[in-house]
């Protein structure tokens, strides 16, 4: 659960020395928290060594980004589809029942309850017309994906405005910016987006459509990602023309929110905060151009943090004012206030009412500065609900008490009993069936059908997680594990279609798969390394006794061949040899800081590959080991570019000496391949998008093709990196953490987690068709040289080259391993010794998944036979059938036969006389066992004897 940060925006004011980092004057109890360590983990590892991300060039890359994959004609790469989750099933506490990601806006129809449009913090924008059961995405390919406010014109339901960033109060690291407003004439089908001198980035926390005049449009910007300093566009802004032009009419910071009266039109109510002098409740009584500020009754300006208006559409002249205070105790700094005179007076209620959450029933957290929300029934004035870290009722306007489920874990007092996943950040009443009650949490929507007292999760569809890992099951394709931020560990059998289960809580993290038993047991972990072994559906801790420091994302993983080993690094590496039972540490302490990313090579596995910079120090060293793990060389030295942060170093899947070292941030140098081992580098970057840069995809069975997943997707090259293009369709405009690559039953499957929009996945074998240049036959002597190129290959598992004589039916004689999929042109060749006569050749293209196609016929003539030749049997090994090939240089006797390894004779293929030439016959060993076989040639004629060895392998 989140953690109060509103004091960060003093630390924007702090003059610090030069190698100073604001990040490191955050107070140490906030430094230590869960909260702060997750989003130091994502921006700070984006920003540093600089304290900011660029906005303005963020949004700029973005932006040409989107340019350039509309204007590219066809896409390369195939499409994208999403696998989920489609909802997170809790198995504890039970009754939360299914969630999905942060959900920070809400609108409902106003005279259809069951129409809902519901923005994610990072998860883009969805609707549903059925109250939740189904969702429909509205935002794939949407610049922002961040919503934290939405409104329904009650006039025309048909217009919808999407006001993009949220908001948190005195700023935070976590939030998420937006660039304008979006808005919809036709129900969500097309939209436009609006950015009238509102700036690069824009956290708009309120939007409101006036009822008495669709033209006269409001919006409240706030601040929200701390670190960017103070937008030059907070403050209430207001449109005279149905959003095209705006202009400022309040200029306060950290404006919070605005309504407009539902009577009176010239009335407009909006509210501020963060501390500063313009904080406070603001009426204008002028339609929204001159206001006032009221303090009667209220908090003063240096107290206030946050403030929720809510208001009585039965009885307008009730309004409501939830408010973030700083004031002590602690436990109480949340307040409600309410006015019964318009909001010119003010009383606060329920004084001595606790309104932030508990969840030991005695000691109450408060996070009002990061989740607060109110909704007021539009029925009956004096039931209002508020939303902190728990969600608080009064059916009387007056007295507040939480809203628990007492058949609860915990019987009703404790946090844990709140009827749905907690930390709130939307409430909203269906204007036209108050009976009908959505809510916005950190765990997705929820919804009431009757009136409050029982509730639903309607996330089942809300594909809106934040992973930070994704593993796939080697022995099923719809098998899959992940781990999310404040979403824990969770997986499915059942592919991408129906709901996954938690296995467990906290930040899930780096997770696998036992390649032993993938459907009984697998491994993963949360933050800070802390291990986990679910087998047979009971999870057992296996960490190690770490005895240095370890990173938020803690590298865990099996090794390739051995798999009763398993690997876990602090500042040096850990190996179980029996699944974590036991752990002895391979290496001393090597690494200045927490180690943050590490690879093996899966076909070496001694080399081995990691960084560090988990406490963000200058040089971000890269370690190099050839001994798997016992001694590490630092080769940071040889690596040019700026020393940034490194999220992922990779490992060549089939080259021993070749390794990667993917780099976040901004500036040159995204990805630099070394193929010595780290003695030199190059930078293979080439024209990737300037954003941070998450994980690198090798393709095994074409190394040529990588996928390198960043902040605004998935980019592929099909040279090694000398050039980069967004890959494919399908794939919002999003951060990619995390690849997890299939390859069994079903296809080959590259799957990618991103951060904040659940997980994707390409089938690799769909990118590219195989394009035949040429196929020519040239005889030799008494060989036949095949030549052949390709140039594309898509899927291409290699050619099988057959051959055919007059009097004889095609047989294969041999196979030649294709590249998989790509781009580049490739040559092959092959040779067929001891042959005569007329022949013809053709060569039959067959796919991963055993779709094949023939080549054109080649027809060449060699001198005919002089000699007698047995040739070695093809296939071989074989199973169960194998053909072999003779020649006689004149008519002979024959006796063909084969025999086991005891000298028995079991089998007689030949005994006949027959004309010279070439001949062939099939042998089928289904009734004999695997084992070594011999074929023996006889011919009377010639008085000759050969023999060849034959495999069979079943």
């Amino acid at each position: 659960m989140k953690k109060t940060l509103f004091y960060l925006i003093i630390i924007t004011n702090i003059l610090v020395a030069q190698q100073s980092s604001l990040w490191d004057h955050v107070p140490d109890d906030i430094r230590e928290t869960k909260a702060f360590k997750r989003y130091e983990n994502f921006y700070r590892t984006r920003a540093w060594p600089a304290d900011f991300i660029p906005q303005d060039h963020y949004k700029a890359e973005k932006r040409k980004a989107v340019a350039k994959y509309e204007n590219r004609g066809n896409p390369e790469g195939g499409n994208w589809t999403n696998i989920g989750p489609n909802g997170i099933v809790s198995t504890w506490p039970e009754h939360w029942g299914m969630s999905s990601g942060r959900v920070r806006g809400i609108a409902v129809h106003p005279s259809d309850p069951l129409i809902v449009y519901a923005g994610a913090a990072s998860g883009g924008l969805w609707k549903t017309t059925d109250g939740g059961l189904t969702w429909i995405d509205l935002a794939e390919n949407f610049v922002s994906l961040s919503f934290g406010a939405i409104e329904i014109d009650p006039s025309n339901p048909q217009i919808v405005y999407a006001g993009s960033g949220e908001a948190v109060a005195g700023g935070y690291p976590l939030a998420y910016t937006g660039d304008g407003i979006y808005k919809t004439t036709d129900g969500g089908a097309s939209w436009t987006n609006i950015n009238d001198g509102f700036g690069e980035y824009t956290i708009i926390n309120a939007v409101d459509v006036s009822p008495h005049n669709s033209s006269r449009l409001f919006a409240a910007f706030a601040r929200g990602y701390s670190m960017i300093g103070n937008p030059d566009n907070q403050g209430i802004w207001k449109s005279t023309d149905a959003g095209l032009n705006w202009y400022r009419t309040l200029d306060v910071e950290e404006a919070f929110d605005v309504m407009v009266h539902p009577v009176n039109p010239d009335v407009v109510y909006a509210s501020s905060g963060g501390y500063y002098t313009t904080a406070g409740f603001y009426i204008s009584t002028d339609g929204g151009e001159n206001w006032n500020k009221i303090t009667e009754g209220l908090p003063s300006s240096a107290s206030i943090g946050r403030m929720q208006i809510g208001i009585a559409q039965s009885d307008p002249d009730i309004l409501y004012l939830y408010i973030r205070t700083n004031l002590s105790p602690s436990s109480l700094r949340s307040k409600v206030y309410k006015s019964t005179d318009g909001g010119y007076s003010w009383n606060h209620i329920s004084e001595d009412t606790p309104l932030g959450g508990s969840y030991n029933g005695s000691s109450w957290n408060d996070q009002g500065t990061y989740d607060l929300c109110i909704g007021v029934s539009p029925a009956d004035p004096n039931y209002v609900l508020v939303g902190n870290v728990e969600i608080h009722k009064t059916r009387n306007g007056s007295d507040f008490s939480p809203l628990r489920n007492p058949n609860g874990p915990y019987g009703g007092n404790s946090a844990w009993d709140s009827p749905m996943h907690v930390d709130y950040h939307k409430i909203v009443f269906s204007p036209s069936d108050p009976d009908y009650i959505y809510v916005g949490s950190d765990g997705g929507l929820f919804v009431s059908t009757d009136g409050g007292t029982n509730w639903e999760s309607r996330n089942e569809g809300l594909r809106t997680i934040q992973y930070y890992r994704l593993s796939s099951s080697p022995a099923d394709i719809n098998t899959y594990i992940g781990g999310a931020q404040d979403n824990g560990n969770f997986g499915t059998e059942n592919g991408p279609d129906q709901p996954w289960l938690l296995a467990s809580t906290g930040d899930g993290m780096e997770n696998f798969f036992d390649r032993d038993s993938p459907t009984t047991m697998f491994f993963m972990s949360t933050q800070n390394g802390n291990l986990i072994r679910f087998e047979n559906y009971q999870t057992t801790g296996i960490s190690p006794s770490y005895s240095s420091n370890t990173y938020w994302t803690t590298p865990f993983f099996m090794h390739p061949v051995n798999n009763d080993w398993i690997y876990v690094a602090s500042q040096r590496l850990w190996r179980s040899t029996n699944k974590g039972d036991d752990w002895e540490a391979v290496s001393d302490i090597f690494a200045s800081s927490a180690i943050t990313t590490v690879s093996q090579n899966p076909s070496y596995p001694d080399m081995m590959i990691c960084a560090s910079g988990g406490f963000y120090i200058t040089d971000v060293p890269v370690y190099i080991s050839e001994d798997g793990g016992i001694n590490w060389r630092n080769v940071s030295q040889n690596i040019p570019g700026p020393k940034r942060q490194i999220p992922r170093v990779v490992a060549h899947p089939v080259e021993e000496n070749t390794v990667y070292v993917v780099r976040s941030g901004f500036g040159s140098g995204k990805i630099y391949e070394s193929t010595n081992m780290g003695q030199s580098w190059q930078d293979i970057s080439s024209d990737l998008p300037d954003v941070p840069y998450n994980d690198l995809f090798i393709d095994p069975v074409n190394p040529d093709w990588m996928f390198m997943g960043g902040d605004l997707g998935v980019y592929h090259t099909q040279d090694r990196g000398q050039s980069w293009v967004r890959s494919g369709t399908g794939m919002p405009f999003t951060a990619v953490h995390d690849f997890s690559y299939y390859d069994g039953p079903g296809g080959r499957k590259l799957r990618a987690a991103t951060h904040g929009r659940s997980a994707y996945e390409i089938a690799l074998d769909e990118v590219v068709p195989v394009e035949l240049i040429n196929f020519s036959a040239r005889a030799s002597g008494k060989s036949v040289e095949l030549n052949w190129t390709t140039a594309t290959e898509l899927n291409n598992f290699g050619f099988e080259v057959e051959r055919k004589y007059i009097s004889t039916e095609w047989s294969a004689i041999g196979f030649i391993r294709g590249h998989g999929t790509t781009s580049r042109i490739n040559h092959y060749s092959f040779i067929d010794d001891n042959v005569s006569g007329k022949i013809c050749y053709r060569i039959k293209q067959i796919d991963f998944d055993g779709n094949f196609e023939y080549s054109s016929v080649s027809e060449v003539t060699v001198s005919e036979p002089s000699e007698f030749q047995l040739i070695q049997n093809y296939p071989n090994p074989f199973n169960p059938s194998t053909r072999i090939m003779f020649s006689l240089g004149s008519e002979s006797s024959v006796r063909l036969s084969v025999f086991n390894v005891l000298g028995e004779e079991i089998d007689i293929l030949i005994n006949k006389k027959m004309m010279e030439g070439f001949h062939e016959v099939i042998w089928n060993g289904k009734n004999q066992p695997s084992g070594i076989y011999f074929c023996k040639l006889a011919c009377e004629g010639q008085r000759k004897v050969m023999v060849k060895k034959m495999i069979l392998q079943k």
